[in-house]
């Protein structure tokens, strides 16, 4: 194997964690999102009130995460990117 099958294999083995890293992140957002929805629809009357002041308005359900996923690669910018960087 030469140097440039060696890059590509690293690169590859690169890509392979960073897809599972962000993969484990998603599943860990989703399982926080669940976790504060169950703990938001288990809070009683009084509490709600507390919290909110009424419940005009108030969705126990109404809970979203979202993961972007971003790159500096996309940044066509050559400065900002060096910047960034």
């Amino acid at each position: 194997m030469g140097i440039e099958g060696l890059g590509a294999a690293v690169d590859t083995l690169i890509a392979m964690a960073t897809a599972r890293t962000r993969d484990d992140f998603c599943q860990a957002m989703k399982i926080w999102q669940d976790d504060i929805i169950k703990y938001r629809c288990g809070l009683g009357e009084r509490q709600v009130r507390e919290l909110i002041g009424d419940r005009r308005g108030w969705e126990c359900k109404d809970v979203q995460f979202h993961v972007l996923d971003s790159s500096f690669d996309r940044v066509t910018d050559r400065s900002l990117r060096a910047k960034l960087e």
